[in-house]
């Protein structure tokens, strides 16, 4: 029997939580690697505690455990840039498992974007490695002197200098703590140039790629002077009923194969895949939301880029799907956009161009800049500009200038430096707010909630209380 929880809610800010369980013993699970690593940045120590059976049971996966750790941790009116504050990287219990789509793990913080708990979201490899290197979390903590990243392997974690890499890209980064390692395949989450410098849209890169995209939590490890989580093992995950697995794992498979969506739509073109579907469906968000639908859907859509900048298909840990796209632009190997970016770039800016789309996205993946955020807040720009609120001249359709925008962002750079704290504080500071598409300052992503009626009561309902997000 699942033990009972009782929530006790204190006067004033902090919000304490009890738990009380039952007698009966608790039933055994597996798919965990059984540790939860704190690291306080202040005093420099690192600390092993083992993953509680009763939590396991409480919160299932990786964002239940995230949001109980930093709920416990992290009284109401922390301030989220502050050294009170924690950042847990966590897994589920199928990360790692070979389980078709199990390959996330969440970054979760109170976020500097909107002061609530986020629970931010991503894929690939780097949750695979934190398991196998024998961490289930890893709740950071404090702030470190000096710029410092944590090196996990097999067990061990110990807190390593990082100023070698302070001030370099995501990419920059990635590569240089592989090669100082001597090791192509340690994996690694990171922040750029933008969570050095606090943006609240900066996000937290993982395999270069892969976003852990909202609530600017890559500034929470940029004010804690953690530039990036390193991570290589070779453990094995315990399955609890493995012959069972197997069989689970065959029908879901099967499912997968046969589904018209999971072995035709997203496996040929990806995410993208959305868009013409999207704004066929006059709910794709176009121009800062001014309108739903954009004539030029079908120059950003995964079939134009399956067509023009396709090299091969990029699955994360596990999948047998593989809708993440390794893309090439002016010579420049990367991956994406995703469906979310190509919009916030494409539709949102009014921009029908792909190669200006790609740029962006390539451009905010390497600053550490959630692309999303990032696109909207570009064209809340440009409708300031169109409408005379705004002295510098942005106009819609305009890709050099938007991805301009992107690089001025992510080093805080002339008007950049207000956009690079979202749409919101930047139309509030020139006396127009309602020009913001945000709830509780966070950027709406690309479906317009007017036109469907499942968006907007999910809006409402997670974006009105608290902010659980997803990235790319």
């Amino acid at each position: 029997m699942i033990p009972k929880t009782i929530f006790v809610v204190a006067t004033g800010a902090r919000t304490v939580r009890k738990m009380k369980c039952q007698k009966e013993k608790v039933p055994e699970m597996d798919g965990y690697a059984g540790t939860i690593l704190y690291a306080d940045l202040s005093r420099g120590i690192v600390t092993k505690k083992p993953f509680l059976k009763e939590l396991k049971q409480l919160y299932l996966g990786g964002r239940g455990i995230g949001v109980r750790l930093v709920s416990d941790l992290v009284p109401a009116d922390t301030d989220p840039l502050s050294g009170k504050s924690v950042i847990v990287f966590a897994t589920g219990p199928l990360t790692g498992s070979g389980v078709p789509l199990g390959a996330r793990h969440q970054v979760v913080a109170k976020s500097p974007l909107n002061d609530t708990l986020c629970s931010s979201d991503s894929g690939a490899f780097f949750g695979h490695e934190l398991k196998t290197a024998g961490f289930d979390a890893v709740v950071v903590s404090g702030k470190a002197k000096k710029p410092v990243y944590l090196w996990l392997s097999n067990g061990e974690a110990e807190i390593r200098d990082a100023g070698a890499y302070w001030g370099m890209t995501v990419n920059e980064t990635t590569l240089g703590i592989q090669k100082d390692l001597g090791d192509p395949h340690i994996r690694i989450a990171c922040i750029g140039p933008a969570g050095e410098r606090l943006s609240r849209i900066a996000c937290v890169m993982s395999d270069q790629f892969r976003a852990a995209g909202r609530g600017g939590l890559g500034a929470v490890m940029g004010a804690k002077n953690i530039k990036a989580v390193a991570t290589r093992g070779d453990r094995k995950i315990g399955v609890a009923q493995p012959e069972k697995l197997k069989v689970i794992n065959a029908g879901m498979r099967k499912k997968l194969s046969d589904g018209e969506v999971t072995s035709g739509g997203l496996a040929d073109y990806g995410t993208p895949v959305l868009m013409n579907l999207i704004n066929n469906n006059y709910i794709l968000p176009t121009k800062n939301h001014q309108s739903a639908y954009f004539a030029d859907a079908e120059k950003i859509s995964g079939e134009e880029m399956a067509k023009t900048i396709l090299v091969r298909k990029k699955p994360c840990y596990g999948c047998m799907i593989g809708c993440s796209r390794g893309t090439k632009v002016d010579g420049i190997e990367g991956e994406g956009p995703e469906y979310e970016n190509a919009w916030a770039f494409g539709a949102d800016c009014g921009i029908g161009d792909l190669t200006w789309v790609t740029r962006a996205n390539y451009a905010a993946n390497d600053l550490g800049l959630d692309a999303i955020s990032t696109g909207v807040t570009i064209a809340c720009a440009m409708e300031l500009s169109e409408k005379g609120y705004l002295k510098e001249k942005i106009a819609f359709g305009d890709g050099a200038a938007m991805f301009d925008l992107v690089k001025k962002m992510g080093y805080r750079e002339g008007i950049g430096d207000a956009m690079a704290d979202g749409s919101y504080r930047f139309a509030e500071k020139l006396g127009h707010p309602e020009l913001s598409m945000s709830v509780k300052k966070m950027e709406l992503p690309a479906y317009d909630p007017r036109g469907s009626r499942v968006w907007g009561s999910r809006t409402q309902l997670v974006y009105g209380a608290a902010t659980i997000s997803t990235g790319t």
